[in-house]
């Protein structure tokens, strides 16, 4: 939950049974959450926020108060170290994965102005024994996308179909435009799709020379250029957006233009709210997003 600060300096004058010094305490603890929220990146907080809800929500089915025993740290701090192993266990959480979920316990403890009970020798003794163990585990490292692969996959494609060709426009959007694939494919939280994130159709502008044109059957061999606007990515945490073009070349089998000409033309009648990669309904990306990583 972020705090946003209250528009006025002082509250209205509300009948809500509160004194004066009541509603002045109230709007300092607003401003006070508000500016110590704000010390940390808005998707820090998303991260923290989702280990926090794993947190409460083991806690729920151990029956275990959320922040613990304030009173008796040890007993705490062994309550800490048996949702780590938890974690491990049932989740096969990495060192790194459970230092992600320490820091994040740390943070909502401390907000809660508790004293932090992550820190502690069997905690760390217990994080480095992952270490250890996990270091001789072979690790399963993926090849870098090339032309052969890319032409590979357009063998094996029905590129007539809605499916194949939503899938080799979303190859053509990572491999050439560099996007991750929660740029164009990957769904967004509990949501179909984060559309705060992802590529939509009205976010493609065609041109021929300098002039922007909307896709027709008469425009289609024309354009010589694709747009996107990029509304936000990881590293573009604030949102600012920024555009991307890419020319038509002359290859015939691999364009970015023409594999998104043909997918848009193929998918035709689309709402221009939809994901880019979508081809017959928004869920659909979820499957475009799990066929362009494996």
């Amino acid at each position: 939950t972020h705090y946003p600060l209250p528009t006025h300096p002082r509250p209205h004058r509300l009948d809500t049974g509160l004194s004066s010094s009541d509603l002045d305490q109230a709007r300092r603890e607003c401003i006070k959450r508000h500016y110590s929220r704000a010390a940390l990146a808005p998707a820090s907080w998303l991260k923290y926020d989702g280990n926090w809800n794993m947190w409460t929500t083991w806690c729920d089915q151990n029956k275990t108060p959320t922040f613990l025993f304030p009173d008796n740290l040890r007993k705490s701090q062994d309550y800490i170290l048996d949702f780590l192993a938890d974690s491990r266990h049932f989740r096969g959480n990495k060192e790194s994965t459970l230092r992600g979920k320490l820091s994040a316990l740390a943070t909502h403890f401390k907000f809660g102005a508790y004293d932090d009970p992550t820190k502690s020798y069997l905690i760390t003794q217990f994080l480095k024994g992952i270490k250890k163990a996990d270091a001789g585990t072979p690790v399963a490292r993926k090849l870098p996308v090339s032309r052969r692969h890319l032409l590979m996959a357009k063998q094996r494609l029905d590129l007539h179909s809605g499916w194949g060709s939503a899938l080799w426009a979303a190859l053509h959007l990572g491999y050439f435009f560099m996007l991750r694939s929660n740029n164009y494919a990957a769904p967004g939280g509990q949501k179909a799709f984060d559309p705060a994130r992802i590529l939509l159709r009205r976010d493609i502008t065609f041109f021929i020379g300098s002039t922007a044109t909307a896709l027709t059957p008469e425009t289609a061999p024309l354009i010589d250029k694709a747009t996107l606007f990029i509304k936000s990515t990881k590293t573009d945490q604030r949102g600012t957006g920024y555009a991307r073009s890419l020319l038509r070349t002359q290859d015939p089998d691999l364009c970015v233009v023409r594999a998104l000409i043909h997918h848009l033309t193929i998918t035709d009648g689309a709402p221009d709210d939809w994901p880019v990669t979508a081809y017959y309904a928004s869920s659909s990306r979820g499957n475009i997003a799990r066929a362009v990583t494996t």
